[in-house]
């Protein structure tokens, strides 16, 4: 998906946000090669932030991710391509909860193994568990 902005493109192909920009403020961005490109992969971006244009105001998506400001991730755009923009925000928000889904559903549950082998060690001590099966839940938990 490509959708063309007052300041730039925006690109979406499931994984990565692509805008590329052309012109002055490019060369000023991009130290005077005259395009700049910014990718965001869907796995670090953080929030989407979108205003729909208004009738004597110009919108704008911008794109925000850990430890930057959104000025180079943000497109302006006319009322005309709302309803593009408006896509595309719904498609990028779609895939990035699709991704968040996936990996909650494919992380193994965080567990606390020094707790776990601390009441281990504190159960052999006492003489619950012999050393042969303190050793082998300890291998359990340590995954080897």
């Amino acid at each position: 998906m490509r959708v063309e902005g007052n300041n730039g493109q925006v690109e979406f192909d499931g994984t990565t946000i692509s805008i590329t920009r052309d012109g002055m403020k490019a060369k000023l961005l991009n130290r005077g090669t005259g395009v700049a490109d910014t990718r965001i992969p869907i796995a670090s971006l953080t929030a989407v932030n979108f205003k729909a244009a208004s009738l004597t105001k110009p919108g704008w998506i911008e794109f925000a991710v850990p430890g930057t400001s959104g000025a180079n991730g943000t497109v302006y755009f006319e009322r005309k391509m709302s309803s593009q923009f408006e896509a595309l925000r719904l498609a990028i928000e779609e895939s990035a909860r699709n991704q968040r889904s996936s990996q909650t559903a494919t992380s193994p549950p965080q567990t606390d193994v020094v707790g776990q082998l601390t009441q281990l060690a504190k159960l052999r001590d006492s003489g619950v568990l012999t050393e042969a099966e303190f050793e082998a839940q300890k291998s359990r938990l340590l995954g080897a």
